[in-house]
């Protein structure tokens, strides 16, 4: 800054008094000094632009994502262990039939099955009832 249009700073001017009429350095007009916001070439600010708030930030990244969408799929292992448990209920259905189709041709096995408790001799003899 210069106080009396010389080629120094303001703090080493030789002038320490008030200036009846300055001159400013910008515009070469008199009156007022380069550091007065009233003149015609002070450097103006450029004004930035107003800058977003978080919220309002948030809320256009919000707005800007849409949520993945994920198609629908019947997973494979489930479909399997689906079919793996009627292949189960099958076998089971197949096991009952078969002994109640024995229970029907041996009427005496419920019985027998109640007597192999018994010692190893007894079932022995049991078992050979049963084939003959």
């Amino acid at each position: 800054m210069h106080k009396c249009a010389g080629r120094h700073e303001t703090r080493e001017c030789h002038i320490k008094t008030l200036i009846e009429n300055p001159i400013c350095i910008n515009c070469n007009g008199e009156g007022h000094l380069a550091s007065w916001r009233g003149c015609p070439k002070f450097p103006k600010i450029n004004n930035s632009y107003p800058k977003s708030t978080y919220a309002q930030k948030l809320k256009t990244n919000l707005t800007a994502q849409t949520p993945p969408t994920y198609p629908e799929k019947i997973t494979e292992p489930a479909a399997q262990s689906i079919n793996h448990d009627l292949g189960d209920l099958k076998e089971i259905r197949n096991a009952l039939k078969i002994v109640k189709d024995a229970l029907n041709e041996f009427p005496n096995l419920l019985e027998i099955s109640k007597r192999l408790n018994k010692s190893k001799f007894e079932k022995l003899n049991l078992l050979t009832q049963l084939i003959n």
